[in-house]
């Protein structure tokens, strides 16, 4: 497998990801969060949770502030199959929270 370039870096430079995979509709209890750096792994199994969660499900990615759009792009791609499945994907930069 050929790894991007924006994957062949420090583990602690790599950005940080945060995914909730919910599901729509009555039996919307739960919800599934992973979090950590972006790494191909990580990517997949956010897939795989999400394929798991079925159709009617959410997936909403967060990715830490500092990266590129070029990141973002990736991401997406990664994680466009999801939408053929029923899974809808927003990929976005994260918000932090300003202290109060």
């Amino acid at each position: 497998m050929v790894t991007p370039a924006c994957y062949q870096r420090d583990m602690t430079d790599l950005p940080l990801v945060h995914a909730e995979i919910r599901r729509l509709g009555s039996d919307a209890r739960a919800r599934l969060m992973r979090t950590g750096p972006l790494t191909p792994y990580l990517l997949e199994v956010i897939t795989e949770d999400a394929l798991a969660t079925g159709r009617q499900a959410v997936l909403e990615v967060s990715v830490s502030g500092e990266t590129s759009d070029r990141v973002l792009s990736t991401v997406r791609e990664a994680l466009a199959r999801l939408d053929a499945r029923g899974v809808q994907v927003i990929v976005q930069l994260a918000r932090h929270r300003r202290p109060r």
